[in-house]
C-alpha cells in the first residue's frame, strides 16, 4: 500500500480524519450562522460569513505555496486543525460572539482549511504506491463527499437539541481528532517530509501563465462568469432562509442545514449518474452548456422560494448538480490546456483569482439585498424583485463563449485517440 513503513490502516485513518476537518469547517459555518441569526434575526449577518469564507480561501493563493515549501506535511497536519480547534473552543465559551470576532474566526478557519487540502494531497502522493492511488483517492473523495452531506444535518440536530455552544465544542473535538494521526506519523518519521511540489524560481509563474496563455485565460474568464450565478446563490441562501424563517431560530437552522446537505447530495448524485451512464469524451461539451443554465435556473428558484417555500430544496439540489458540471468541466479543460510542469502553480493562481472575484460577487449580492428591502415579506413579492436579484446570475450566460471552443477542440482530440 505504501512506500514507507506506514500501515494501510494509518493512511486510511489520516484520510478519514482529514475529511473530518473539512466537515468541521462546514459545521463551523452552520453554528456561526445560527448564532448571528439568533442575535440579529436577519440573514445579512449570516451571509457575511460566506463572503469572508471566499476571502479566506482566496488569501491562501498568495502565500500557500511558500508555506507548503517551508513546512512539512506532518507539521501542517497538526498545526492547522489544532488552531481551528482553539478558535471554535473559544466560540463555545462565549455567551455572545461579537460580529467582527466571528468573521475573523471563520476567515482563519477557512484559511487553514485551504492549506490543509493541498498538504494532504502532497503527503499521499509521496507515500501511496501508484498501483493503489486510484483506489485510495476514490476512498478519500467519497468519504469527503459523504461527510459534506452528513455534517450540516448533524450540526442542525446538535444545535436544535443541545445548543450552539455544544455544536462548537463537538466541532472542536473533530479538529483535534483529525490532528491525532499526524502525531503518530511524527513518531514514525522524525525527519521532515520533503515537499514534492516544484520549487519555482518565479513565485508568480501561475499568474503569468493565466494572463499570457489564451486558452487558460479564456477558461479563467469562463469560471468568473459562471461564478456570478453560483456565488450569488450561495450567498443569498441564508438571506432567503431568514425571510422564510420569519425570525424563528430553529426553522432557520433546520433549513440552512438541510439546504447545504441537498447541495452536496446533488453534487454526489450527479457524479454517480454521469460516471455510470456515459464515458464519452464529448461529455465535457454538454457540461459547458449545462453549467450556466443550471446556475441561473437555481437562482430563479431560490428567489421564488420566498413565496413558494417548497422550491428551496429543489434550488439547492440543482445548485449541487450545476456545481458538479462547473468543477468537472473546469478541471478537465484546465488540465488539458495547462503545461504539466506548472499545473500546480496555475491551479493556485487560478483559485486565488476566482476566489477573490467570488468575494466581490458575494459582497455585491449582499448590497443588492440591502438596497432593495422590498424583498422582505412585509412588502410582498413581485417579478420585479426576481429580475433584480438575477442581474448578476444572468452574466453566466456568456461563460460558454469563452470555453465552448476549447471544449469542442478537446473532445475532438480525445476522440481521435480512441
Amino acid at each position: 500500500m505504501n512506500k514507507t513503513n506506514y500501515s494501510s490502516r494509518l493512511l486510511y485513518w489520516i484520510a478519514f480524519t482529514s475529511s473530518l476537518s473539512t466537515a468541521g469547517a462546514v459545521m463551523s459555518l452552520i453554528a456561526l450562522s445560527s448564532t448571528f441569526f439568533a442575535e440579529s434575526r436577519e440573514g445579512i449577518a449570516s451571509s457575511s460569513i460566506q463572503l469572508v469564507q471566499y476571502l479566506g480561501i482566496a488569501c491562501v493563493g498568495f502565500f500557500g505555496g511558500m508555506i507548503l515549501q517551508k513546512w512539512s506535511s506532518v507539521t501542517l497536519g497538526i498545526v492547522g486543525p489544532v488552531m481551528s480547534a482553539f478558535i471554535v473552543f473559544y466560540f463555545a465559551t462565549c455567551d455572545v460572539i461579537p460580529f467582527t470576532t466571528g468573521l475573523i474566526g471563520i476567515f482563519l478557519i477557512f484559511l487553514l482549511n485551504g492549506i490543509d487540502h493541498p498538504n494532504n494531497l502532497r503527503f499521499f502522493n509521496q507515500i501511496v504506491d501508484k498501483s493503489n492511488k486510484l483506489k485510495f483517492f476514490s476512498f478519500t473523495e467519497s468519504m469527503a463527499a459523504t461527510l459534506q452531506v452528513v455534517s450540516p444535518i448533524i450540526a442542525g440536530m446538535i444545535i436544535a437539541h443541545m445548543g450552539v455552544k455544544a455544536c462548537f465544542f463537538i466541532d472542536g473535538c473533530t479538529y483535534l481528532i483529525s490532528a491525532l494521526p499526524w502525531f503518530i506519523v511524527s513518531l514514525k518519521q522524525r525527519k521532515k517530509i520533503e515537499n514534492d511540489l516544484p520549487k519555482e524560481s518565479n513565485a508568480f509563474i501561475g499568474f503569468s501563465c493565466i494572463f499570457k496563455n489564451q486558452e487558460i485565460r479564456s477558461l479563467t474568464i469562463s469560471r468568473l462568469l459562471n461564478n456570478l450565478a453560483y456565488v450569488t446563490c450561495t450567498t443569498a441562501i441564508p438571506l432567503i432562509i431568514a425571510i422564510i424563517a420569519n425570525k424563528n431560530e430553529e426553522i432557520f437552522t433546520f433549513h440552512l442545514a438541510v439546504t447545504n446537505s441537498f447541495i452536496s447530495a446533488g453534487f454526489i448524485g450527479t457524479g454517480v449518474l454521469v460516471g455510470s451512464l456515459s464515458k464519452k469524451n464529448q461529455g465535457v461539451v454538454s457540461l459547458v452548456y449545462l453549467t450556466p443554465f443550471i446556475g441561473i435556473v437555481s437562482s430563479i428558484l431560490l428567489v421564488s422560494s420566498i413565496k413558494f417555500h417548497s422550491l428551496l430544496y429543489l434550488s439547492a439540489c440543482l445548485l449541487g448538480i450545476g456545481t458538479y458540471c462547473f468543477r468537472i468541466s473546469g478541471m478537465t479543460l484546465g488540465q488539458a490546456y495547462t503545461p504539466p510542469n506548472i499545473l500546480g502553480s496555475v491551479i493556485i493562481a487560478g483559485d486565488t483569482i476566482v476566489r477573490g472575484w467570488s468575494f466581490l460577487v458575494s459582497a455585491s449580492t449582499l448590497a443588492i439585498f440591502e438596497i432593495y428591502p422590498a424583498l422582505y415579506p412585509t412588502l410582498g413579492f413581485s417579478f420585479e424583485h426576481l429580475f433584480i436579484l438575477n442581474i448578476l446570475p444572468l452574466g453566466a450566460l456568456f461563460a460558454p463563449k469563452w470555453s465552448l471552443r476549447l471544449a469542442k477542440q478537446n473532445a475532438l482530440k480525445l476522440k481521435s485517440l480512441d
